[in-house]
């Protein structure tokens, strides 16, 4: 399993969490009941969103979102997370980083 996963995607923006304590409870087990038992804990985004299964990155632009070729629960081991210029990437204690993309 990736070091990034599980991780899910705000309902509303392109902010992204990714917890140890959930990789702990997947681990190995890519069940319903687990994705349920970590959707039942996924915090509200500082932008007024929620963390949520089945979310995607948006476009930062037209906000329109980037669909996902997989359910939510296959998502439980995607090992590749998309982190889009502006967006933050939270941890089990809150905000991590926000990514920024600059030119030369």
């Amino acid at each position: 399993m990736s070091q990034s996963c599980p991780h899910f995607y705000c309902s509303d923006c392109s902010n992204v969490i990714l917890r140890l304590k959930d990789q702990k409870i997947s681990w190995n087990d890519d069940s319903p009941e687990i994705l349920e038992r970590i959707a039942s804990t996924l915090p509200e985004c500082e932008c007024g969103g929620w963390f949520t299964p089945g979310a995607n990155p948006k476009c930062p632009n037209c906000r329109c979102e980037f669909k996902h070729q997989s359910s939510p629960l296959e998502r439980l081991s995607d090992p590749y997370m998309i982190l889009l210029d502006g967006a933050v990437k939270y941890g089990d204690e809150g905000p991590e980083y926000r990514v920024r993309i600059t030119s030369r």
